[in-house]
């Protein structure tokens, strides 16, 4: 078996707004926009089985719409069914934009799995964008939801994803924090990052992070940022 290649993808609420929002607008919701609707929740809920059995009847509907694909594949890479999600999101890789978040992710999943050639190097647009550097950022988590004294968060999963639009878009890093809550992300290009410990659904930290050439870069995360009292990128909820 290929290391990576059941590896569950994680993807960004934006795109699952766009699979809810894949049908026409009218003035009552249609079947279709219901089922992209509950498959959202489902995922959200982390109900795989019942998401992708949403996610295809909606397909059924619209078997044309990126975001439905999308969320299917997701789902089914969740529930570490290889081939169904090797096939959507070669079909995500092939229908969606090159440049945009969906093709990106495809594309990353594709190569972890084996199915797509990794390249060794960035390409030398990229490495000229990005001056050849990388940097590191390092901090512990801490919190509490039962106001009691922060504590580290052990084991906890931290997500670090390039940012569209920038020479960083096709990052994606995913770690877990130590028994004492401390991470580090090694070796990162620099450029523009979110920081969050969820892509789907009401994450604690939800941050953004700038890296600069060379940078060692630390980054506590605790409730004075976590996303009750601060949230670099709302739209995403």
């Amino acid at each position: 078996m290929i290391p990576g290649a059941l590896r569950p993808v994680s993807l960004a609420l934006g795109l699952f707004l766009l699979a809810c929002n894949a049908t026409q607008p009218g003035p009552q919701p249609s079947t279709q926009a219901t089922d992209a609707t509950s498959a959202l929740e489902a995922l959200q809920a982390g109900d795989y089985q019942r998401a992708s059995e949403l996610y295809r009847r909606a397909l059924a509907a619209e078997p044309g719409s990126v975001g439905l694909h999308y969320g299917l594949a997701v789902a089914v890479s969740y529930l570490k069914l290889r081939d169904q999600a090797a096939r959507e999101f070669r079909w995500v890789l092939e229908q969606a934009p090159p440049a945009s978040e969906a093709a990106g992710v495809a594309r990353n999943w594709l190569a972890n799995a084996g199915l797509l050639p990794r390249p060794t190097a960035p390409p030398p647009a990229v490495t000229e964008q990005l001056g050849g550097e990388e940097a590191s950022l390092e901090g512990h988590a801490a919190f509490s939801e039962d106001g009691k004294a922060p504590g580290p968060m052990r084991r906890l999963q931290l997500f670090l994803v390039g940012q569209q639009g920038t020479p960083t878009k096709d990052e994606y890093r995913r770690i877990r924090t130590d028994e004492d809550g401390g991470f580090r992300f090694l070796k990162v290009p620099v450029g523009s990052y979110k920081l969050t410990n969820r892509i789907a659904g009401r994450p604690i930290w939800r941050l953004r992070v700038e890296l600069k050439p060379g940078e060692s870069k630390q980054l506590e995360l605790t409730p004075a940022n976590s996303t009750a009292t601060r949230d670099d990128f709302p739209e995403t909820r």
